[in-house]
């Protein structure tokens, strides 16, 4: 997943919907937000490269089109700005592929912010999906992670300010 944030970035540079930009919210956090309007509910994991990353405390109160959440990640920049955040759903109750739960999130994001602009697979037999929304100020990626154990599998959405899109090596973490 390190480099598949990337390579959509250098693929993607071009065009996009304009949702994405003008109403860039999701479960009621907004792109551009202060973190003083977050602060009584984060707790810091980590700083790198002028970003920073808090979990919101109360994720798995959270649901996001009915699904419940696992965990939310907000990035700041140094001016105190959010720039990004990182939702994952807990896992789907039913192992295995779980094409039914991936596709009615895809469909209401593209409800939300228009068709995506592209997607990609991980490869043979792997079953992770990724689809890709690009405006010109904002990114957006829903990935499907296939787990074939008996945990489940999870949906995890990234969105954040192309100009501070990073790899998931320059996001802080401790």
């Amino acid at each position: 997943m390190r480099n598949l944030i990337f390579i959509f970035l250098l693929g993607s540079l071009c065009l996009g919907q304009t949702t994405l930009d003008t109403n860039p919210r999701l479960i009621g956090i907004t792109l551009g937000d202060s973190y003083s309007k977050w602060s009584n509910t984060l707790v810091i994991d980590g700083t790198k490269k002028g970003l920073t990353k808090y979990f919101y405390k109360d994720a798995k109160s959270q649901t996001i089109f009915g699904y419940p959440i696992e965990t939310i990640e907000m990035i700041f920049d140094s001016n105190n700005i959010l720039k990004g955040m990182i939702i994952k759903t807990q896992r789907f109750k039913e192992p295995g592929w779980r094409p039914d739960e991936f596709t009615d999130i895809k469909e209401k994001l593209s409800s939300l912010f228009g068709k995506p602009v592209g997607w990609s697979e991980s490869g043979p037999d792997k079953g992770d999906i990724t689809w890709r929304w690009q405006g010109q100020k904002n990114m957006l990626l829903s990935s499907y992670n296939h787990d074939d154990s008996f945990k489940g599998s999870f949906v995890k959405i990234y969105f954040m300010e192309t100009s501070t899109w990073y790899s998931s090596e320059d996001i802080p973490h401790n």
